[in-house]
C-alpha cells in the first residue's frame, strides 16, 4: 500500500492523476496532459516529479511510461519540431526501468517515426534496441516517401513530416541490431486519400 505521508501535496495529486487516467482509459497521461493539468511548463519538471514518486516508493511495483503527445505540443496537431518534443519522447520511472538496461519486452510506435527528423531516426532505433530485453520486439510504422523534411498545415495544425523510402527504413532497423520478422507496405485512408506506411516487426 503506498505511503502517501512521504509525498508533498503536488506529488500526491500527480500520482492520483496518473492512476485515474490509467483506470479510466487504460493508459497514462501524456507529458503535455500532466503539464497542462498542473501548470508545469517544462517536460523536465514533469520528469522530476515522476522521479520523486519513484524515490518515495510510489512506483516500486509499477512502471510508469509517459509519452509525448504524438510529436506535437499544440492542440490538434501532431509532428512538431519544438525542442521539448524532440528532447523528451518519453519519460519512464518505476519497476524494471533502469538507465541503459534492457528492460522492455516490446516497443510499439504507430505513425510517429515519420515526424522524427531523418538524422535522428538511426540513433533513436539504436536506443530502442537497447531498451529491449533479449528477443524483445519492435512493431513500428514508417513513412515511405523520400522526404527530408516538410512543415505545413495538416488537420488544422502546423505539422512536421520526414521519412525515408522503405529500403532505407529496413536497413536502418537492421543496422540498429534488429532481426526483421515482417516487413510490408500497407496503405491506410487519410483525409487526403490513400497513404502508404511501411510496417516492420523486428526482434532484438
Amino acid at each position: 500500500m503506498p505511503d502517501f505521508s512521504k509525498l508533498t501535496d503536488r506529488q500526491r495529486e500527480i500520482y492520483e492523476f496518473i492512476r485515474k487516467k490509467i483506470e479510466s482509459r487504460g493508459y497514462g497521461p501524456t507529458v503535455r496532459e500532466i503539464g497542462e493539468n498542473f501548470g508545469i511548463k517544462s517536460p523536465n519538471g514533469v520528469m522530476c516529479h515522476l522521479k520523486a514518486l519513484e524515490k518515495k516508493g510510489l512506483a516500486s511495483e509499477t512502471a510508469i511510461v509517459v509519452t509525448a503527445d504524438h510529436g506535437h505540443t499544440g492542440r490538434g496537431g501532431h509532428g512538431g519540431v519544438e525542442p521539448e518534443v524532440l528532447a523528451v519522447p518519453l519519460v519512464m520511472a518505476g519497476a524494471g526501468v533502469r538507465a541503459g538496461a534492457s528492460s522492455f519486452d516490446a516497443v510499439v510506435s504507430f505513425y510517429a517515426f515519420n515526424h522524427v527528423p531523418r538524422e535522428l531516426l538511426a540513433p533513436l532505433l539504436g536506443r530502442i534496441h537497447d531498451w529491449l530485453a533479449p528477443s524483445g520486439r519492435l512493431m513500428a510504422a514508417f513513412g515511405t516517401t523520400d522526404l527530408e523534411g516538410w512543415t505545413g498545415e495538416f488537420l488544422g495544425a502546423t505539422t512536421f513530416f520526414s521519412s525515408f523510402p522503405p529500403a532505407i527504413n529496413s536497413q536502418l532497423v537492421v543496422d540498429a541490431g534488429f532481426v526483421v520478422e515482417r516487413d510490408e507496405v500497407i496503405a491506410i485512408t487519410e483525409p487526403e486519400g490513400p497513404a502508404p506506411f511501411q510496417w516492420i516487426l523486428a526482434r532484438r
